[in-house]
């Protein structure tokens, strides 16, 4: 489909007035462009502006600069009702006293479709979440992944443009939550709408998104694919956010090639790194992801000692938490552990990442 078609954020900012004076900036201008049929996620911890901007999409909150169009109509100057979208909450948003199939074609009934006609396309979309036989009953008498589930149906049912979806697996169990991430895909596979997702749970972002926009603070501090995000984030910020527990502190040393450079994190102990971003000649942080750190096994090089401060057993694999000279390090790594053992790991330098100090 053609760009006149996508929906496009031109510098979208939304602030408030604070008692006492002063302002706070909710979301700062914000440059958005999705095209049909993509899943974009808004990531980011809690308070960094992704349901603000959720919210200002679905005309919910006023924005308090920039513009926003669908198919090149501006529609942030449009009531909720004009806008056709599809939004799904958190809390489902169901009405109690209605069977599932009067809440799925209330949207339709708010249109002034005949009763036949609405009943007739929300059994559709009920059939698309796989609950027809659920169709005469109540809320109540479903579990929290179905009246999920009659809560997309309800938002696609209308045909919007945009499906929004804010949090909606965060009132699920584990378990659950992992069958809804494959189960809403498949759904948005079969209707091919823009769908802006958001969350605070960087797995869901990285196995449903298409894009995925890091917020922090109201600002986008990096827009790009799953695996552009998880294997080279821009800042430490994400990085940290995608993961990247480790952080090591020390001095640059200079390193074969442009794109390397040697950290000493700790007396004696010198990693390689690749270079993200400038300003690497004085001080910079090495950012690893546990699942990056492996046992060490006669390597030379990048290998760090410690003492087990502890380990979270999951089975196949555990979480440790080793403290080195460098500082703190966390892997995840097969087997059991003892507390207080000492093991030797190693840090492969094209997963550790160099970040200037600044930057945290």
């Amino acid at each position: 489909m053609s760009g006149t078609e996508d929906l496009v954020l031109e510098d979208v900012s939304r602030q408030y007035d604070m008692q006492g004076g002063g302002v706070h900036c909710a979301l700062s201008r914000l440059n958005l462009r999705v095209s049909p049929g993509e899943f974009v996620a808004l990531l980011g911890p809690s308070g960094c502006g992704k349901t603000t901007a959720l919210n200002c999409i679905a005309g919910l909150t006023d924005i308090s600069a920039g513009s926003i169009h669908v198919a090149g109509r501006r529609i942030d100057r449009l009531t909720p009702d004009k806008r056709n979208v599809g939004v799904v909450f958190q809390n489902y948003a169901l009405f109690p006293h209605m069977s599932i199939l009067d809440n799925v074609a209330f949207g339709l009934r708010m249109r002034g479709m005949p009763r036949a006609q609405r009943h007739a396309k929300a059994m559709e979309a009920i059939r698309l979440v796989q609950l027809e036989q659920h169709a005469h009953k109540h809320p109540a008498q479903l579990s929290g992944g179905q009246q999920q589930r009659v809560a997309i149906a309800r938002a696609i049912v209308v045909e919007p443009d945009i499906v929004l979806m804010d949090e909606p697996l965060s009132n699920l169990d584990a378990k659950l939550r992992i069958e809804m991430r494959s189960e809403i895909r498949r759904l948005h596979e079969r209707v091919r709408r823009i769908t802006i997702y958001v969350t605070h749970d960087q797995d869901e972002a990285l196995s449903m998104a298409d894009k995925i926009v890091v917020l922090q603070n109201g600002v986008a501090h990096q827009i790009g694919t799953p695996q552009e995000l998880f294997s080279l984030p821009r800042d430490l910020d994400v990085a940290r956010f995608m993961g990247y527990r480790t952080l090591l502190r020390g001095s640059v040393r200079p390193a074969d090639g442009e794109d390397r450079i040697e950290v000493e994190v700790g007396p004696g102990c010198t990693l390689l790194a690749r270079r993200v971003g400038a300003g690497l000649e004085g001080r910079a942080v090495v950012a690893i992801r546990p699942d990056e750190i492996r046992l060490a096994d006669g390597e030379s090089h990048n290998v760090l000692g410690g003492e087990v401060r502890s380990a979270e057993y999951y089975g196949r694999e555990s979480l440790v938490v080793l403290d080195t000279p460098a500082g703190t390090l966390y892997a995840r790594l097969p087997g059991r552990f003892t507390i207080g053992s000492r093991l030797r790991v190693h840090v492969p330098a094209e997963r550790a990442l160099g970040y200037p100090e600044l930057a945290s």
